[in-house]
């Protein structure tokens, strides 16, 4: 029980565990029940469960690439051999039953909605559909998953979605697909090799990012619009983040150093995360000053988050083979 339960922790990934929650828990404020102790633990032990299950689908699919992109890495327990292939499945069946029975606490709807997330994430990584492989039809599935369902999970535990929660779900959605699609730097080298055509393989470098900067762009604009309360200073917050995250993008594009891709795509993560994070507070805070104050300080505090990102870089490196990534960059012509 010791070592399964140490398996989960390994293959939850921290940073995939708080973006969903955060998802959840802006969905749970706009239902009105962020403040219940039940509607907070339920929603956590889904989204850990949710997690662990398409994480193990995905390790179990991706092994030969992550040989090659993440070799070393602690976080991928198939690769570094302290886990045999029939664990993850084990690990995958147990957080499958994990989170129905969570989601059986909230009603049938909820329980409706974590099998179909389940099954489609296991289509997204396992034959016969392996959606991630698919281009642009990976980049529209993970928002679903990693957004749009804890965000619907949380507000129907507290009430029934409205027509601002769609709002609000869109623009986290498109906002998200602006993140996404930059995830596959990382990876390109193991995808190209292997035939993974993602849509950075296919398009390229530029492509990849112009398409990064527009969704973030929009889904910045949609939430101003969409957030209930937003005001001056949450619209200020929100746009001085989108030009940081254009900033960073645009550096995205010109560079061709690995090590450089590493840092700009894991600031991005951060100032993207700081997004959401402002509109949590917005919708949270029972009054607008209390907004004023907390909106502009988590702004600032991930601007210099991702400033100390850009120098230091993350904790845990990895090393895939730099040259051959600089080859398949020196122009995105070469991605047919």
């Amino acid at each position: 029980m010791t070592a399964r339960l140490r398996l989960a922790l390994v293959v939850a990934r921290p940073a995939v565990v708080f973006l969903l929650a955060l998802s959840g828990l802006v969905g749970l404020a706009l239902g009105g029940v962020a403040d219940d102790p039940v509607a907070i633990g339920r929603l956590l032990i889904l989204v850990m469960s949710f997690v662990v299950f398409a994480v193990s689908c995905n390790d179990l699919s991706d092994l030969e690439i992550d040989r090659v992109n993440l070799s070393g890495d602690a976080r991928r327990p198939l690769v570094t051999g302290s886990a045999a292939a029939r664990d993850v499945r084990r690990l995958a069946f147990g957080s499958a039953v994990a989170a129905a029975t969570a989601a059986v606490t909230q009603g049938r709807l909820a329980l409706m909605l974590i099998v179909i997330g389940m099954c489609v994430a296991a289509a997204y990584s396992l034959p016969p559909f392996r959606l991630s492989r698919r281009g642009l039809v990976a980049p529209l599935v993970l928002p679903a998953l990693f957004v749009g369902l804890p965000f619907v999970l949380g507000v129907l535990a507290g009430r029934d979605l409205r027509a601002r929660d769609l709002a609000v779900l869109a623009a986290l959605y498109v906002g998200f697909i602006g993140r996404i699609v930059l995830k596959d730097f990382r990876d390109v080298v193991g995808d190209r090799l292997f035939g993974k055509r993602t849509f950075l393989v296919r398009h390229g470098r530029v492509a990849t990012c112009v398409l990064s900067a527009g969704c973030w762009v929009a889904g910045t604009a949609l939430l101003v619009v969409a957030t209930p309360g937003s005001g001056r200073v949450f619209a200020t917050s929100e746009a001085v983040l989108a030009g940081a995250a254009l900033s960073l993008v645009g550096r995205l594009a010109a560079t061709t150093s690995h090590r450089r891709e590493e840092r700009l795509v894991s600031s991005l993560a951060i100032v993207g995360r700081a997004g959401v994070s402002a509109v949590f507070l917005q919708v949270t805070a029972t009054e607008s000053w209390v907004a004023g104050l907390c909106v502009p300080a988590v702004t600032a505090l991930s601007l210099l988050l991702a400033v100390e990102m850009l120098r230091h870089g993350p904790r845990q490196r990895h090393a895939p083979a730099i040259s051959v990534s600089r080859m398949i960059f020196t122009d995105g012509r070469n991605h047919g």
